[in-house]
């Protein structure tokens, strides 16, 4: 049996998803309407300038229902990530309903550290499978890779391939990309618990400004600016 989402803003809105039975096995806790009211209520009152500067990069994209509401939204590129083969096959089939500048990517979001910086303007929206997290809301596997992006932004790389021959040395550099104004919106979904050990960490990263956690029932968002 099939399920139906809606669109619920901008130029998509009252558009339906369609999420075949193929992709609903495992993990199909969607995103609540309450939740992605608010996830498109931070990043509006977090980027510095308007979405169509801004690229989005859906995480652990699973039905592609946040994806699609970001390319509604008007944000200039829509990534929607997911690493199960069944629901990038939904995703392939579900997206061709929603014109616009996307691009679907199978690759676990771990590494994509390479990814979300290829743009210097982003929202990376992360919400992990329940089994990522532990008794104390907190996520190894997230942290590092939170970790991954500063230790990148620290070295200078955007992208893998963005690497410059000097002499006899290979030196990574920015490229095509405006350092000043580099800003990357993070908003994290986590199930909430009693201790957010993830964001006692989270709220210490390097270049993090304004790290913040908002509740909506059983859900939380952790929010922030990597500059």
């Amino acid at each position: 049996m099939s399920i139906t989402l809606l669109v619920q803003n901008g130029k998509f809105r009252r558009k339906k998803i369609k999420v075949p039975p193929a992709s609903l096995k495992g993990r199909h806790n969607f995103t609540s309407g309450v939740v992605k009211e608010a996830i498109f209520q931070l990043a509006t009152n977090l980027i510095e300038t308007n979405n169509k500067q801004y690229s989005f990069f859906d995480l652990c994209s699973g039905s592609g229902q946040v994806g699609i509401e970001a390319l509604s939204a008007g944000f200039g590129k829509v990534h929607l990530v997911e690493l199960d083969r069944n629901r990038i096959s939904n995703l392939i089939q579900v997206i061709d309903n929603f014109p616009g500048n996307r691009e679907i990517h199978n690759r676990d979001f771990r590494r994509c550290s390479n990814l979300v910086l290829s743009s210097s303007r982003s929202v990376i929206f992360l919400d992990p499978p329940y089994s990522f997290w532990d008794k104390n809301g907190d996520s190894q596997h997230v942290y590092q890779f939170l970790q991954q992006i500063t230790e990148r932004i620290d070295a200078g790389i955007s992208s893998d391939q963005e690497l410059k021959t000097v002499g006899s040395e290979i030196n990574p550099v920015w490229i095509n990309h405006d350092i000043q104004n580099r800003q990357l919106v993070v908003l994290i979904q986590a199930p909430n618990k009693k201790n957010s050990g993830l964001f006692q960490k989270f709220s210490t990263l390097p270049h993090l400004l304004r790290p913040d956690i908002h509740t909506y029932g059983n859900t939380v968002l952790l929010s922030g600016i990597l500059k």
